[in-house]
């Protein structure tokens, strides 16, 4: 069993890397990657819990990019170590701090009264969607985004600043890795729409579609 896409409390998973690995193991996966969200910083973790389990482990990430508001690129053998794949993550990590602030205001005003000692204290502050479900106002970390944090009200209000899909695929050729689009299902394009797109990435580097996620 193959599992090329998992996400750990460094960005919006629900659990450590090293608990993310062992339940995969304990599940029959036997070869994984780590794709968080714009950081690399639970590679080292997750990888060294694999070899523990003796599992094949390939490094990862998934980059947000302009474009459709789901559109990401996961990136497939970074080298995590790569100056400019940390430059990367660091100026992501700085745009994130001053996301929190108006995300915050924003939820405010639709009657979710939860402050930064909320965000901070559930997944490590790294995610407001779970936040949301342990509060109560939303039942699951999909419907939270659902119902707040996907809405065209949301972005334009709190969208935090994004790489071109030029850039995002960039940082990850740079830094070794192979550029694979994410869940194509999320961008609700449809034949000639999704088609155009596709060939765009590919023309900017993509080497790579997701085939197999849970929503396809």
């Amino acid at each position: 069993m193959i599992d090329l896409h998992m996400h750990t409390t460094c960005s919006d998973g629900q659990f450590s890397p090293e608990e993310t690995m062992r339940m995969a193991h304990e599940a029959g996966v036997t070869v994984a990657a780590v794709t968080d969200h714009d950081t690399a910083s639970g590679i080292s973790r997750a990888r060294a819990a694999a070899e523990q389990y003796g599992m094949t482990f390939f490094s990862g990430i998934e980059i947000s990019v302009q474009g459709e508001k789901e559109l990401h690129i996961l990136g497939y053998g970074i080298q995590p170590e790569n100056a400019a794949l940390q430059a990367f993550c660091k100026r992501h990590a700085a745009d994130r701090k001053e996301r929190c602030g108006k995300m915050l205001e924003y939820l405010h005003g639709h009657g979710v009264q939860i402050t930064l000692d909320d965000v901070r204290r559930c997944n490590d502050g790294k995610t407001s969607a779970r936040t949301l479900v342990e509060l109560g106002y939303a039942s699951s970390v999909q419907d939270a985004f659902e119902k707040y944090l996907t809405t065209p009200e949301f972005y334009a209000k709190v969208e935090r600043p994004k790489p071109t899909p030029d850039e995002g695929i960039g940082v990850i050729q740079n830094a070794g890795g192979v550029a694979v689009l994410a869940h194509p299902h999320q961008l609700k394009l449809e034949n000639d729409a999704l088609e155009a797109m596709v060939v765009r990435l590919k023309a900017a580097g993509l080497q790579g579609i997701e085939a197999y996620y849970s929503r396809h």
